[in-house]
């Protein structure tokens, strides 16, 4: 969507946060040696195969060679991005996508936060509050926002708070 804005189009959002972002419809290509290769037997909530389907359908007639990539067009276009906040897992399938993303929108003169967090599943950020790296996620993502806006952090909700240390 901002890659194709147009001229006289509402302005853009003040920031971004891209929760494991999918850029690479031809999941890895002929590359070989990328995360979806490597993380596969380590990602249960994506796999690649299931990801090779989506694209599919989602490609509908087209080859999937014939698909840009959401990366070279954000390279070619050199569009500047606002504040983009990344959170990818390390042994996630679209673990590489999450880095070079990170790297063109540097490039380009974005300010860009990269945020890799260790043995999360993809999606762990709708796993609060059953996983711990969930709530954590959540809440730099709010903070993120919030200095972006100017609006200071919301006090923690009663209940939320960490248990005190047994004696």
């Amino acid at each position: 969507v901002l890659l194709g804005r147009k001229e006289g189009a509402p302005p853009p959002p003040c920031a971004l946060a891209l929760c494991s972002p999918w850029l690479d419809l031809r999941c890895g290509g002929s590359t070989g040696c990328s995360s979806y290769m490597i993380n596969d037997a380590h990602d249960p909530m994506l796999r690649g195969a299931s990801l090779k389907k989506m694209a599919q359908a989602y490609a509908g007639p087209k080859s999937l060679a014939d698909m840009p990539r959401v990366l070279q067009i954000a390279q070619e276009s050199k569009a500047s991005f606002p504040p983009t906040l990344i959170h990818v897992g390390g042994n996630e399938v679209v673990h590489d996508d999450a880095l070079q993303l990170a790297q063109v929108l540097s490039k380009n003169g974005s300010k860009v936060e990269l945020k890799e967090y260790d043995r999360v599943i993809h999606g762990w950020h709708s796993f609060y509050p059953v996983m711990q790296q969930a709530g954590a996620a959540l809440d730099h993502i709010v903070e993120y926002f919030g200095e972006r806006l100017g609006v200071p952090p919301p006090p923690a909700p009663a209940g939320l708070a960490e248990p005190e240390p047994a004696h």
